[in-house]
């Protein structure tokens, strides 16, 4: 029964010029009618689970009908920016910076110039401080400047230099000691 207000219900939908209530589609479409009330609820109810009509409580009481409004979809952006990177206010870093997503998370990552190559590092959302865009000129001179140098070489040779230590007292560890 309540199949036949569906088109009716669509069509006054579309043409008013505000979302209508319940009450306001039943005033509409069958004036007096107490039965048609239910059959009318059951159609809105239908229509809006069939994804045809959308609905919203605007005054926090009653739902509101309205035409099924086309959803934009966007693409999502992608961020891919050369720029001087400030994370939790101590690291500053200058390069390309992009969006990837790993291990299920938004990640940033920037492409830091060095030489004729890039060095590459992520960092999470929240541990930015500042970014500034820039270009890859302004982005490569503040490298020369912020970056330090790197290592020479990882510390192979690291205990070349150290003397051994001659604080150990033999006679300390002869010692034995009675228990009486």
């Amino acid at each position: 029964m309540s199949e036949r207000y569906d088109t009716q219900i669509i069509r006054a939908i579309e043409a008013a010029d505000r979302p209508l209530r319940h009450r306001d589609l039943a005033e509409l479409l069958a004036p007096g009618d107490a039965a048609a009330w239910n059959n009318i609820g059951t159609s809105l109810t239908k229509l809006y689970r069939a994804g045809l009509i959308d609905r919203e409580k605007t005054d926090g009481r009653y739902w509101h009908y309205r035409p099924k409004q086309e959803e934009h979809v966007t693409e999502p952006t992608t961020f891919e920016q050369w720029a001087i990177l400030e994370l939790m206010g101590h690291v500053k870093l200058a390069g390309l910076v992009t969006e990837e997503e790993h291990f299920g998370a938004k990640l940033g990552r920037i492409d830091i110039p060095n030489g004729d190559g890039f060095t590459t590092q992520y960092f999470t959302g929240g541990s930015i401080y500042r970014l500034t865009p820039t270009t890859e000129e302004i982005a490569r001179a503040v490298n020369r400047w912020e970056l330090p140098a790197p290592a020479a070489h990882a510390a192979t040779d690291f205990h070349e230099d150290v003397e051994p230590d001659n604080d150990y007292d033999e006679e300390k560890e002869e010692r034995t000691y009675d228990r009486d």
